[in-house]
């Protein structure tokens, strides 16, 4: 079984985006959590076509397409801590590029696909490095007390765009930077109280996009690349639908290939994030998917004739239930539609307690509960608690899954090893559980496979 509880920060930005490359528009990546754990899944421009790119057990986060689209760069918890992979774009071919426990994140190409600008904390605090796509070469770019984080290369390779902590204070909130590929010449571009975050450079070099806060909630802006021009792309007010969240979300904007439109995640139209699509004038909103579980680090890649995975098999029709006559028994509620063993199914909340505790800089969360079982056979299985904000594992656990479907497990993290912006808004704590189990038990599942409860004030 496996509970995963993502702080957020008002539901606030996951992922970091990325440039786009020139090009025909191709593929549309992001970060789904369908069954539990994240995964990376591509659709085609208009929303359709979805597939899983990864399928491990690890959550995987954060794509980011090569320039020809043909190959993903993306991190992973599949080897222990965070580091950055590179696969094809059919998930073959998956190959480490980082070693190093600390955590590495936020992967993007350079234009020439040869190097890889990532967020590191290795250093205490996260910095940005670039290394070859082969592992070699690695180079530390930024070197600053406070956090500096998603990168991203300009379309002529001459340019990285990243958000930095270190001009502000009380509370510290993300601004947006330039800096020469070497890592010089690293100047500010926007000057918000509020917080401004993952950019993303638009085909032609000309233009960045970003997520604000000044509005009080996260919208898109685009500005020119001395920060001149600042135009807010999306007005989204609070609405019914995101209430649970506190404040609706637009964020993670990407920039079509072609630069004709901008990819985004938004609460708009319901209580987790979607993804959508828009003219680079904030005109023409258009819903791309409505698939369950939250969309996060959106990234639009070029056209590409390379394979791509396998869709998922289609579940088999329920056989109908057997008819009681006067010599059989009538036949027992129908589980037909339950998976058959090895499987994952979503399981309710209702009966699980989720808590939290903060004494001074630690914070201690605990998830107990008990899952409904169907059918003869023992309950087996682990519990996996993994807790993340803003992309950056904090803590995770692993307990066993008693006879009687009972679990309990607790974790605790350090405030202080939250990214630096999330930590005046990090009072969400959103939890989804499925569950992997064995012998012949099978668990009922349930329509409610997430819930979200504001426990740490």
């Amino acid at each position: 079984m496996a509970v995963v509880c993502v702080l957020a920060g008002s539901g606030g930005a996951a992922a970091s985006s990325h440039a786009a490359f020139p090009g025909a528009n191709g593929r549309i990546a992001f970060v789904g959590s369908v069954e539990g754990d994240s995964e990376i899944y591509t659709v085609a421009a208009d929303g359709s076509d979805e597939r899983n790119h990864t399928r491990h057990p690890a959550d995987d986060a954060d794509p980011a397409f090569s320039p020809d689209g043909s190959r993903m760069a993306f991190y992973s918890f599949r080897d222990g801590p965070a580091e950055i992979y590179t696969m094809a774009l059919d998930g073959s071919g998956v190959t480490r590029v980082t070693h190093n426990a600390a955590g590495n994140t936020d992967p993007a190409f350079s234009p020439d696909g040869s190097r890889i600008v990532f967020t590191s904390f290795r250093d205490g605090n996260a910095e940005i490095y670039a290394i070859n796509a082969d592992g070699s070469g690695q180079t530390r770019l930024t070197s600053n007390p406070a956090a500096d984080a998603e990168p991203a290369f300009s379309p002529d390779g001459s340019k990285i765009v990243f958000h930095s902590f270190r001009d502000t204070t009380n509370p510290p909130q993300p601004e947006v930077y330039m800096m020469n590929a070497d890592g010089t010449d690293q100047t500010r571009l926007t000057n918000n109280p509020e917080g401004n975050a993952e950019p993303a450079f638009s085909p032609d070099g000309s233009k960045v996009v970003f997520t604000s806060f000044r509005d009080g909630n996260y919208e898109i802006y685009l500005m020119n690349t001395d920060g001149s021009g600042q135009t807010r792309l999306t007005n989204t007010p609070t609405t019914p639908n995101s209430a649970a969240i506190a404040r609706t979300v637009d964020a993670e904007p990407a920039f079509s290939p072609d630069g004709s439109k901008i990819a985004f995640r938004s609460t708009r139209d319901s209580t987790t994030s979607q993804l959508y699509a828009m003219n680079v004038d904030g005109t023409g909103v258009t819903p791309l998917t409505t698939s369950a579980g939250l969309k996060l680090g959106i990234e639009w890649g070029a056209s590409s004739s390379a394979p791509l995975p396998a869709l998922m098999p289609a579940p088999a029709p329920a056989p109908a239930p057997a008819q009681a006559t006067d010599q059989t028994p009538a036949s027992s509620p129908p589980t037909a539609s339950l998976p058959t063993l090895p499987g994952r199914v979503p399981v309710s909340l209702a009966k699980a307690r989720v808590s939290a505790r903060q004494r001074g800089d630690r914070i201690s969360i605990r998830v107990t509960g008990s899952l409904t079982k169907v059918g003869g056979g023992p309950c087996a299985g682990r519990v996996r608690v993994a807790v993340s904000s803003a992309g950056k594992p904090m803590a995770r656990r692993a307990a066993g899954l008693g006879s009687a479907c009972r679990y309990a497990t607790t974790l605790t993290f350090a405030t202080r090893t939250l990214p630096q912006r999330l930590r005046p808004r990090a009072r969400r704590v959103i939890v989804k559980v499925s569950t992997s189990y064995g012998g012949n038990a099978q668990l009922a599942p349930d329509s409610a496979p997430s819930v979200r409860k504001r426990v740490i004030r």
